[in-house]
């Protein structure tokens, strides 16, 4: 994921006052880890729930430094769903698996090289998902891949990849060439299409690591900041 600068010496000030404070609360995240200051959750704009309570959206940002384990539900009561985030890895690949996804969500895949996206090209420039997908109810024809997309409402570039396999480091997958230079796909994930039946797995880091969401398989989503997903996508997997 992308990391900001500090641009004051008053937030260094403030870390390094806290970990002096008793119990070290400045080394350690709400379930009592070791943080890992590479991981910043973003605010979404749907409901959220953490381990099953929910909480305001803001209430995601005391878990920084600790990966969450997402998951972006369709919801009949809100047009854009809701937001599922546990703690624990075992809780959340059990609700996966109440939700259709695969038995272990958080297994990684097989490795999608170079040379299997040059044999599928089709996976390279793919079509948009149609309105069933959108409103969470699944696409008629899969195409049993799943997609980023570099804008919202999957404009721009497009990048798939099949069921069972996953691109593990984006920061060496190619989205555009200029003349003298290549733009990665690392963090321009801005929407979303998992056209599998089984859904599809976002991972914040790459080396399929740090915070991961699970979308739902025939779910498509328009705008991955609802969730806090804009622009943070680093290696993701098909299911």
């Amino acid at each position: 994921m992308r990391t900001g600068y500090v641009r004051s010496g008053v937030l260094a000030l403030v870390v390094a006052a806290t970990a002096l404070l008793p119990g070290g609360a400045a080394g350690a995240g709400p379930a009592g880890g070791a943080l890992d200051r590479t991981i910043v959750h973003g605010v979404p704009e749907v409901p959220l729930t953490i381990d099953g309570v929910s909480v305001p959206a803001a209430s995601i940002t005391k878990y920084n430094g600790t990966p969450l384990y997402m998951a972006a539900v369709p919801d009949a009561t809100n047009v854009h769903g809701r937001l599922a985030a546990f703690t624990r890895p075992a809780d959340f690949e059990s609700f996966v698996r109440k939700n259709g996804g695969p038995e272990h969500a958080l297994a990684k895949p097989k490795e999608w090289t170079p040379e299997m996206a040059a044999a599928h090209p089709r996976l390279q420039t793919p079509g948009r998902p149609d309105s069933a997908s959108t409103a969470g109810n699944g696409s008629v024809d899969r195409t049993n891949a799943t997609y980023i997309y570099s804008g919202d409402y999957y404009s721009y570039f497009g990048l798939g990849v099949a069921a069972g396999w996953g691109y593990r480091d984006l920061t060496g997958v190619d989205m555009v060439c200029l003349i003298f230079d290549c733009i990665s796909w690392n963090d321009e994930a801005s929407s979303t299409w998992a056209d599998t039946y089984q859904g599809q797995m976002l991972w914040e880091h790459i080396n399929w690591s740090g915070s991961t969401l699970w979308v739902s398989g025939g779910y498509a989503v328009p705008y991955l900041g609802w969730y806090g997903w804009d622009n943070r996508v680093s290696s993701f997997g098909s299911y």
